[in-house]
C-alpha cells in the first residue's frame, strides 16, 4: 500500500488501511493526515445522456445553438469558480464529470428552471422522455 486515496467497502480494508497509517506514522516520525469522507457517487451515464441528448437538444433546436455552446454557457452560469493566478482571480467552471449524482441532478434542475422561466423553453423531465430521437 502507498500514500493516497482509498475506498474503503469492508472492515477487513479498514484493518488494512489503519495498519499502514500505523506503519507511515512509526516510520516517519512525523504527523500523517488521515481524511474520511463517504464517497460520493459521480454522476451516472444516463443522467449525462439525457442533458446531452434532451436537455442541450431541446434548448439549442429552439435556440439555434450547439449543445457545446450551451453546455458552456450554462457551466459558466451555474458552475462558477475562480482560480487565483499570481494576482488575478480567473473565472472557469467545475467540470460536470466531477459532480456527483446529487449535484448533478441540482445542476440539471437550474438549467431546466433557466429555460422555463427566462427562455420559455419546457425541458422534459427524465420520467417524461419518451422519444427516442433524443437519446
Amino acid at each position: 500500500m502507498k500514500p493516497g486515496n482509498y475506498t474503503i467497502r469492508e472492515e477487513s480494508q479498514l484493518i488494512i488501511a489503519f495498519k499502514y497509517a500505523k506503519r507511515l506514522l512509526q516510520e516517519s516520525k512525523k504527523p500523517i493526515t488521515i481524511i474520511v469522507s463517504k464517497k460520493k457517487t459521480q454522476r451516472s451515464l444516463n443522467q449525462n445522456s439525457y442533458y446531452w441528448g434532451v436537455v442541450l437538444k431541446v434548448i439549442g433546436d429552439e435556440l439555434g445553438y450547439f449543445p457545446e455552446e450551451l453546455h458552456h454557457c450554462f457551466a459558466t452560469k451555474f458552475l462558477k469558480k475562480f482560480i487565483r493566478m499570481g494576482t488575478d482571480d480567473l473565472e472557469t467552471y467545475r467540470s460536470t464529470a466531477k459532480l456527483s449524482t446529487v449535484e448533478f441532478e441540482e445542476y440539471l434542475q437550474q438549467v431546466r428552471v433557466f429555460a422555463s422561466t427566462e427562455l420559455d423553453i419546457l425541458v422534459p423531465l427524465p420520467n417524461e422522455v419518451m422519444d427516442e430521437d433524443y437519446l
